[in-house]
């Protein structure tokens, strides 16, 4: 059935914003549909904006790019170094150009720029950008059925628990499809004192 989610009163002199906050409560799993209406005799001129957050988005089942990470361990010691695998497979029948992956780091964690550096120059990855709590390697070209496997070196910078955001494979000339793996997850804790003799 229809449920009315807001309505609200505008003069016809003076426009106005409608603003829908925190109406995700009301929405179901799959596909809603948003109507707008007006009582007003003559036409009203309107736009729609909507933004939201899933921790996971929905895969694009016609993207042949899948996308694999995952950390050596759930926790580490502050300023210790952890392994972070990312592994990103063509799973199509024909090469795939431009595959960029942005991986999502937990807030506590950071890359490290030299290590970055030394994969490029070893050809492990074409090229990167680092954006706050993201690392995004580029490759120019993945062979059909290639399967690409780097390793990145972390250090654990701030004591807590930390998700980060999803990280996700996709062709730069088309970032509309993307494929996605769950957030990465850890505990970075404060090293423990020697014990008293």
């Amino acid at each position: 059935g229809e449920e009315v989610v807001a309505e609200q009163s505008l003069a016809a002199d003076r426009p106005g914003l409608v603003t829908l906050e925190n109406f995700a409560s009301r929405l179901s799993p799959g596909e809603n549909r948003l109507q707008v209406a007006s009582t007003a005799t003559e036409p009203v001129a309107f736009g729609v904006e909507v933004r939201f957050h899933a921790p996971e988005p929905a895969n694009d089942a016609t993207l042949p790019l899948a996308l694999e990470t995952r950390l050596d361990a759930d926790t580490v010691e502050l300023e210790k170094r952890l392994k972070l695998r990312v592994e990103v497979t063509n799973r199509d029948t024909v090469a795939r150009e431009y595959v960029t992956a942005e991986i999502g780091l937990p807030a506590g964690l950071e890359p490290s720029v030299d290590q970055l550096d030394a994969l490029r120059a070893q050809s492990q990855i074409d090229h990167y950008e680092t954006r706050t709590r993201t690392i995004i390697p580029y490759w120019r070209r993945l062979e059909a059925a290639e399967v690409r496997r780097v390793e990145f070196d972390l250090k654990a910078v701030a004591p807590g628990q930390f998700t980060g955001p999803a990280s996700n494979v996709f062709q730069l000339n088309e970032p509309q499809r993307r494929n996605w793996a769950a957030p990465l997850k850890v505990e970075v804790k404060q090293p423990q004192p020697p014990a008293k003799p």
